[in-house]
């Protein structure tokens, strides 16, 4: 086992004997060049940047600037902006980026080792502590540049970085296939609503065509109806600020907002916010073409408000709600709302909604098809959980791996 010292650094602490350390300031060389951006030119936001893995994510966001900080092929970039994301990029390209990114160009040592040192959990929390602004928390270079990193020799870093790439690469690989298998369940949650609010849960039963591409045969003896003959929009403004109780519509639940927080994009007041009911489906059908997740359509368990953007809807022949969430959840899922919008950001009004066909089973069986999907969802939501808890650990393991060698706590194997 080799000899430790102290580094003499609080948020490092012991660093192998015969490692130096050295202020940021002397060992790198920052880049502050910019260009004149083309579109379609490579670039890189904070959104391409996957949090402490470094990997670089494909989005639909455009730049519109013309001119652009510059980056070029080897360079490591790190995020000035909300540091505690942990967004490092070691650049495998020459381009154009946000100036949120702060670009290293020049490092006395391996540039991968200063990569992953930047993706030390220590390094980030000692780096967060100094941000300044409560919305836009950010960093800034002469923070940074007066920090100390410990450096083994130049060999040392290249066995480092060789040792981290190998087992990051393998932890990656297995967060990967754990996150395939969970947007496999995903997907099978969502077919289980299209399938059994269209189908029924009886086998063998004699069908009928139900003229609606999106679900085909149904059940004979159930209704087909369009959505006005099931529902009815509710309008009920918030005039004289009756009601308080703020709701909002997040991944497909309606959730409590604090209406009292001076955070978020919230208005002066809300009399303009619709009252909505205990059983109320509200349905968000603004830019549907924006769509990846399909969670357009959420219940109300209570009474509150909401932004009158959304469509609030309500059935008047004492039909399950939770059926029919789920038949129109089941009906994103399909793209049906895409489909009926019209605008160039692809909006759709009740009036463009209420012709829509849908199905209706009696309500005994409408009942016993919300039981089943709630046993079911149940049962894929555990196994997702487990998963997701697996990809946590996995993350957890390979930020402490970063740091233990990266600081010398871990002798890489000879």
């Amino acid at each position: 086992m080799r000899e430790m010292k102290h580094s003499g650094i609080e948020w490092i602490g012991e660093i192998p004997e015969k490692w130096e350390v050295k202020r940021f300031n002397y060992i790198v060389k920052i880049r502050e060049d910019m260009g004149l951006y083309n579109e379609g030119e490579r670039f890189l936001g904070l959104e391409n940047i996957e949090s402490w893995s470094g990997r670089y994510i494909e989005t639909e966001s455009k730049y519109s600037d013309k001119q652009a900080d510059i980056y070029c092929k080897d360079d490591i970039l790190f995020s000035k902006l909300r540091p505690y994301l942990a967004k490092s990029y070691y650049a495998k390209e020459d381009g154009f980026c946000t100036g949120e990114f702060l670009v290293i160009k020049d490092f006395c040592g391996d540039k991968k080792y200063l990569y992953y040192f930047f993706l030390s959990p220590n390094f980030i929390d000692i780096v967060n502590s100094s941000t300044y602004g409560t919305k836009m928390p950010r960093a800034n270079w002469d923070f940074i540049r007066n920090l100390k990193i410990p450096l083994p020799q130049h060999e040392e870093q290249t066995a480092i970085t060789a040792f981290l790439e190998a087992k990051c690469k393998q932890i990656d690989s297995l967060i990967e296939i754990i996150e395939k298998t969970i947007t496999e369940l995903y997907d099978y949650k969502n077919q289980l609503a299209v399938w059994y609010t269209s189908k029924g849960l009886t086998k063998n039963s004699k069908n009928k065509p139900s003229s609606i591409d999106w679900i085909g045969e149904v059940p004979e003896h159930w209704e087909i109806l369009p959505l006005f003959a099931i529902f009815k929009e509710r309008k009920t403004k918030n005039r004289g600020m009756v009601e308080k109780n703020l709701l909002s519509l997040s991944y497909g639940n309606i959730v409590r907002k604090d209406i009292s927080t001076d955070t978020g994009l919230l208005p002066e007041n809300f009399e303009g916010y619709n009252i909505i009911e205990q059983g109320d489906i509200v349905l968000r059908l603004t830019d549907l073409q924006n769509d990846h997740t399909s969670l357009r359509t959420g219940l109300s368990r209570e009474r509150g408000i909401i932004t009158s953007a959304y469509i609030t809807i309500y059935n008047f022949l004492d039909a399950n709600p939770d059926y029919l969430r789920y038949l129109l959840h089941a009906a994103d899922i399909c793209k049906i709302f895409y489909n009926l919008g019209s605008g160039i950001r692809q909006n759709l009004t009740f009036e463009g909604l209420k012709k829509m066909q849908l199905v209706l089973p009696p309500k005994k069986e409408q009942d016993c098809i919300v039981a089943y999907l709630l046993k079911k969802y149940k049962e894929v939501d555990e196994l997702m959980a487990i998963k997701q808890q697996k990809i946590t650990e996995l993350k957890e393991y390979k930020k402490s791996l970063i740091y233990l060698y990266v600081t010398g706590k871990k002798e890489v194997p000879a």
